[in-house]
């Protein structure tokens, strides 16, 4: 794979500082015309199975796959599969604590329609104004 020369102009005395890139992939990425976009897709494919990926990272991008690069390969597979997991978790938590919410004011207007409690103790208890919870 060849790397784009730096055409930032940066001095050699800045070469030490970091500078960060975001490269955002989606599942287009392994059609993509960017030969580090199609190289990262297809090391980064959690759908693809190992062996395969590796077929293809040998005969598309000459990687050669030693022993020792089966294992960093792995790695990053592993890694980006952690990153994948954390976003669903992350992604349940909030539509768990959204349903709790949604659950709450259900039952709160429930509570007032069959005046059980007044508004103003529906809205203490859900922590907001009166005023937010009462619309006119």
């Amino acid at each position: 794979m060849e790397i784009a020369s730096d055409s930032s102009n940066t001095p050699r005395e800045d070469y030490d500082k970091l500078e960060t890139v975001v490269i955002t992939l989606n599942e287009d990425g392994l059609q993509s015309e960017n030969e580090l976009i199609r190289y990262l897709s297809l090391l980064l494919n959690k759908e693809m199975p190992v062996e395969q990926r590796e077929k293809e990272l040998e005969k598309d991008h000459h990687l050669q796959m030693t022993e020792d690069v089966r294992e960093d390969v792995g790695k990053m597979c592993n890694y980006s599969e952690a990153i994948w997991m954390r976003g669903i978790e992350k992604g349940l938590a909030q539509g768990m604590a959204q349903g709790e919410t949604n659950g709450s004011i259900k039952t709160a207007a429930g509570f007032v329609r069959k005046k059980l409690i007044s508004i103003k103790v529906a809205a203490e208890q859900l922590g907001m104004t009166e005023e937010k919870s009462n619309p006119r």
